[in-house]
């Protein structure tokens, strides 16, 4: 799970509200400016312990499935900057994404919620912690049913011809299934929260909660994560960053006061669909394209001629393995289907399919330009791992 960000605020009273909290930027993990009493002469702030300071917010449970009349009690799990425990708060606040779910949930102050009617969309309930000036969220995912049934389980295994192997940039969608194999019943369409390590985050881009504004306190300050940079997914999706490796997808769901859980590994690769662009930037005489290209084993490279009609110019490649340089279906129709790429006009493109792994180098020629231009060569290569 992506944790949030926790920020600083500032009550007037003693019960914060959202009319009496406000905000100031968290300036460092270690130095952190706690709350402190101004008297005639002032009193500086001190200095708060990372071990005491509250850092971030899980829930007790993250995901339910519950049906009309049914109450469970959502709870935040907070730990300090340093990873110590957080046993109290000051106070919880507990407020719908949106304020139409009210409707269908009730929530008291001390996160008792109770099932109202049915909802045919998951009901976003986000959670803010406060403690000793600062403050974490997070968001729990509540679905309603009209009935409820026993013997449930929870699979998020992929149904072949679907499999647990995904290339970089492919939005990944995943509909768990819970359900009693012996009866046939299900829940219909349910969505959950799917949990990664921290690790796992820099290979995969999963759901991050917007969670609205509490007070003085912005959506943008309570849902940017580590990083501080948002990376909003749909619910039910996640997305690889094109970096290989692999993750697991962990799914725990409260389903009618039973707790279920089930996980799957992905292995991921590079991207299947990568592009070259081939122009007259930082040319003299040659040039080597940095960083080189990377796709998986069966992708495909798009090379696009951007050299400007202007200069008169076609632009070929040479493979150092034309055999490797495959037609993609339906094949290119212009630089021909496949191996070496014959001239290109401007701002036309041709595709290449590579299969086998390996290592593939490749020279792009301007033809036909004017000086400084013409014969200009640009160099690069293409990794398939």
């Amino acid at each position: 799970m992506i944790p949030i960000r926790n920020r600083m605020w500032q009550p007037r009273t003693s019960c914060p509200s959202r009319r009496t909290m406000y905000m100031a930027p968290l300036m460092g993990i270690v130095m952190l400016l706690a709350i402190a009493c101004i008297g005639e002469k002032g009193v500086a702030p001190s200095e708060a312990s990372p071990t005491t300071t509250l850092g971030t917010i899980t829930l007790s449970p993250l995901n339910v499935v519950m049906a009309v009349g049914d109450t469970v009690r959502v709870s935040p799990i907070g730990v300090t900057l340093s990873g110590a425990p957080v046993t109290s708060y000051d106070s919880v606040l507990y407020v719908f994404s949106d304020p139409n779910d009210s409707l269908r949930v009730s929530v008291s102050s001390t996160g008792l919620v109770t099932g109202l009617t049915p909802s045919n969309s998951p009901v976003l309930l986000n959670v803010v912690a406060f403690k000793g000036g600062y403050a974490a969220a997070n968001q729990a995912i509540l679905q309603i049913t009209a009935t409820k049934f026993s013997g449930a389980v929870l699979s998020v295994q992929p149904v072949p011809p679907d499999s647990a192997k995904l290339a970089g940039g492919e939005n990944k969608f995943i509909v768990p299934l819970i359900w009693n194999p012996t009866t046939g019943e299900t829940v219909d369409n349910p969505q959950i929260r799917f949990a990664f390590t921290k690790t796992e985050c820099q290979y995969v881009a999963c759901y991050q909660p917007q969670i609205p504004a509490v007070g003085a306190l912005t959506s943008d300050q309570l849902t940017l994560d580590d990083n501080g940079q948002p990376r909003y997914t749909r619910l039910d999706q996640f997305t690889p960053l094109g970096k290989p490796g692999t993750v697991w997808v962990r799914a725990e769901v409260l389903v009618y006061g039973v707790m279920l859980r089930d996980s799957v590994q992905y292995t991921l690769t590079y991207t299947l669909n990568n592009e070259v662009d081939l122009d007259t930037r930082g040319l003299s005489g040659s040039s080597n394209l940095r960083g080189g290209t990377y796709i998986a084993p069966g992708g495909n490279v798009l090379f696009y001629n951007n050299v400007s009609p202007s200069l008169g110019a076609t632009v070929s490649v040479e493979f150092d393995d034309p055999s490797a340089a495959l037609a993609i279906d339906p094949p290119s129709d212009v630089g021909g289907a496949s191996g070496n790429i014959t001239p290109m006009e401007s701002y036309t493109y041709t595709q290449r399919l590579f299969v086998t792994p390996g290592t593939y180098h490749w020279t792009a020629t301007i033809n036909g330009s004017v000086p400084p231009y013409a014969g200009a060569k640009i160099y690069g290569v293409i990794y398939v791992e």
